[in-house]
């Protein structure tokens, strides 16, 4: 009788701490917090959240679960400081989470990020999540309001989003820059390189929301695609145009002179950088073309009939070095 007695006193202690986990994991965050900071630390092991806080959870129909009020802190490999937040979070049908071979679809909205010189605000997202071990894929739209990056704004961004554990890919990408819009595509992978693959058109740009109008003050048109890494181009493909031709400072041309034979026009064209002119050019184009690894040909077309001038030029860079080495080269260091 007493071996009885005492079993049923375990049993109903048992039941009282099942239902205290129960009400704790129902009306408090923290356990959900933490789960939470712990699968995106796995699922995101470049990055690290140091911290993960939310202001409410709940349930609703269809068995979907609702946070609200999300807010992440952290910082990637190299330490620089990230913050993301999010009004609400509805994850649909949550127990599919446990089934590897079912999709769970998510929605997000009112998210703001800021980090690595750049800030979002009024991001959505919505999709289909679908996770086994430490293997994850996400694939939905996503838009975001604005974005804020090297003194300028990007507004009314929307694309189609395809991420997992090793990529993750821009596609349908379209948005507004000054007067005028930005599309195409971006692929980035994981991994100690980095390997990037990027086509985007621009229409009607702005110079000045490219940083460029200390140099250039007009509208720019073109198109680049670059494939590569963070060490090195495999490839470059680019146009760009000025349409209506364009606004320019005369300095734009000092690098063009090592390169350009003693002439007529290299004396006019020395006499105008002298003056540190600005003139209009009826024609302005830039092409770039990867001739071989490391190396990019470049041509110049450049026309003023104001100063009677006319540049039809070819230079080759070396890019070994990537980006980098590009932006430090003779011809552009100067923009």
């Amino acid at each position: 009788m007493k071996l009885l007695v005492r079993l049923l006193t375990v049993a109903f202690l048992f039941l009282l701490l099942l239902i205290g986990a129960l009400a704790l994991c129902y009306f408090s965050t923290l356990p959900l917090e933490r789960f939470l900071q712990y699968k995106v630390n796995e699922a995101l092991p470049e990055i690290e959240v140091s911290s993960l806080k939310m202001d409410r959870q709940s349930f609703a129909p269809q068995s979907s679960l609702v946070l609200s009020g999300i807010k992440a802190e952290g910082r990637d490999g190299g330490g620089r400081a990230f913050e993301v937040s999010a009004e609400k979070v509805v994850v649909t049908d949550i127990f599919t989470l446990w089934d590897a071979q079912r999709k769970t679809h998510l929605s997000a909205s009112g998210i703001e990020f800021e980090g690595f010189d750049v800030k979002a605000t009024q991001a959505a997202l919505e999709g289909d999540y679908q996770a086994s071990g430490e293997q994850w894929r996400f694939a939905g739209p996503v838009t975001i309001e604005r974005i804020y990056a090297n003194g300028q704004a990007i507004k009314k961004i929307a694309c189609r989003l395809e991420a997992d554990q090793k990529a993750f890919k821009l596609t349908d990408l379209n948005m507004q820059l000054g007067t005028g819009r930005v599309s195409g595509e971006f692929m980035l992978e994981f991994g100690a390189k980095f390997p990037y693959y990027m086509d985007i058109a621009l229409e009607n740009i702005p110079t000045k929301q490219l940083n460029l109008q200390d140099h250039l003050d007009g509208i720019l048109n073109g198109r680049l695609k670059v494939r590569g890494d963070q060490h090195s181009f495999s490839e470059i493909e680019g146009k760009l145009k000025a349409p209506a031709g364009v606004m320019m400072n005369a300095r734009l041309l000092s690098p063009l002179l090592s390169y350009i034979p003693q002439s007529t026009q290299k004396k006019q064209i020395e006499s105008i950088i002298a003056q540190n002119k600005t003139i209009f050019v009826d024609v302005f184009a830039l092409e770039l073309h990867s001739r071989k690894a490391n190396f990019l040909k470049t041509q110049f077309d450049i026309e003023s009939k104001e100063y009677n001038l006319d540049v039809n030029l070819g230079v080759d860079i070396n890019t070994d070095g990537g980006i980098q080495a590009l932006l430090n080269s003779d011809i552009f260091s100067h923009l």
